[in-house]
């Protein structure tokens, strides 16, 4: 879920592998697919997982469009596990400059990852 302006939004679920199961996504859908998400300039976003599950690592990035290059916005966390485990539960970070974006999140476990995507208007 990401937390902007407290309304939480689901993120559009793209590849992942968790556990005993893989999906892969060969693309992201168009922003104008992805769910909404509206943000003040000087906003900090939050992510966390339903039901406080943890996570070892993450990325947030944006970009003009759903696919193509990105910036990235924050990072923290074990990226590789490391036998650290799983130990965050959610994170924040700085909304990019104002615009029309995308956003894309990248989780990481302990055994798998996740990549997140939201349609962000940062006004």
């Amino acid at each position: 879920m990401l937390i902007a302006a407290d309304v939480s939004v689901a993120g559009w679920l793209g590849t992942y592998c968790y556990g005993n199961s893989c999906r892969d996504a060969p693309m992201v859908v168009p922003k104008e697919h992805l769910p909404d998400v509206t943000a003040k300039p000087d906003a900090q976003l939050a992510f966390s997982l339903a039901g406080g599950t943890k996570f070892a690592g993450w990325t947030a990035s944006y970009s003009k469009g759903s696919n193509g290059p990105t910036t990235e916005l924050g990072r923290g966390g074990d990226l590789y596990d490391s036998g650290t485990g799983d130990q965050l539960t959610s994170v924040s970070f700085a909304v990019p400059p104002p615009g029309d974006w995308a956003l894309h999140f990248d989780l990481f476990f302990a055994d798998g990852d996740a990549f997140y995507s939201w349609h962000l208007t940062v006004e």
